[in-house]
């Protein structure tokens, strides 16, 4: 909100909880809703009088029902991560958890504590194999940053659209079975929708290695939880790295988080550089739709 005003400061700005009753209540003043992590149902949709536009702050738009807003002529729209610096933030934070698996950052933090030295061992990015799930923006971006070290990159698409490189190699959802086991991450940074629901599940996490690790960059729900809890109870895998959650904010004593998890708490597009380009990027959108009449853009 603070950023926005800076490109809107003659426009006022509310914030109110995410109880569905309050939104439908509420939401009756807007012309403008910014829906963050709430949920905007038919309902409450159909309660926005004056809405002429509903814009996320960033990417997700799966909690709005979007056909509804299309009845009601109201416009949608999100912040594409490669105009905004959104998805650089996000392959940073990407390397945050990648070297704080590989460093075992939560024993060190507890040997930091018990006054221990030199323990416990680490390892090295060096020659490590990576897959990532998913070549949009942040898949991109990740990638990008992931050929500055020296590792062999995988990627995973529904249909292979790029040649593959000595350093990248390019391969369909349908081949996944022949490099699970030999990877040393998967990075998981599809979109979540009604077919990528829970397609991170047992058949795919079983299949990896023992010292292998799962990144979650994309959404809780890309990744079936039970078959990831199972994983980690039953050291199929050794660790994992999460910035998205099943329900958020998660519940920082849930039982996954009992095993070597990295969990930060949904952070990655969360970054000065990406905010300042997000509210600059959406302003204009707002001041197209209410001051002129168009459709963002």
């Amino acid at each position: 909100m603070e950023y926005l005003k800076k490109f809107l400061p003659e426009d006022k700005f509310f914030i109110f909880n995410c109880d569905e009753n309050n939104l439908i209540n509420e939401i009756k003043k807007a012309d403008v809703a910014v829906p963050l992590m709430s949920r905007l149902s038919s309902e409450i949709i159909k309660n926005g009088k004056n809405l002429k536009l509903i814009h996320q702050f960033g990417v997700g738009l799966e909690g709005v029902d979007i056909k509804t807003a299309n009845e009601q002529n109201i416009y949608v729209a999100n912040i594409p991560a490669n105009k905004t610096g959104n998805a650089y933030s996000v392959s940073e934070l990407t390397l945050f958890l990648i070297f704080s698996l590989l460093k075992n950052w939560n024993e060190a933090q507890l040997s930091f504590k018990n006054r221990k030295i030199g323990y416990p061992l680490g390892d090295v990015i060096l020659n490590k194999k990576f897959l990532v799930l998913g070549y949009g923006n942040v898949g991109k971006a990740v990638v990008d940053i992931l050929k500055k070290f020296n590792v062999k990159i995988y990627v995973a698409r529904r249909q292979i659209k790029n040649k593959s490189t000595k350093k990248i190699q390019f391969i369909t959802f349908n081949e996944l079975d022949n490099f699970l086991s030999e990877i040393d991450f998967l990075i998981v940074a599809i979109s979540l929708n009604n077919n990528t629901k829970n397609f991170v599940d047992e058949k795919i996490i079983f299949k990896m290695n023992k010292d292998a690790y799962l990144i979650n960059i994309s959404r809780g729900g890309t990744v079936k939880y039970d078959a990831l809890l199972t994983a980690l109870k039953q050291k199929k895998i050794k660790g994992a790295g999460l910035d998205v959650y099943w329900d958020e904010p998660f519940n920082p004593t849930d039982e996954i988080l009992n095993y070597n998890v990295i969990a930060t708490p949904h952070i990655a597009g969360s970054t000065t550089y990406s905010y300042e380009l997000m509210a600059k990027y959406m302003a204009r959108n707002i001041k197209r739709v209410l001051l002129k009449g168009l459709p963002p853009i």
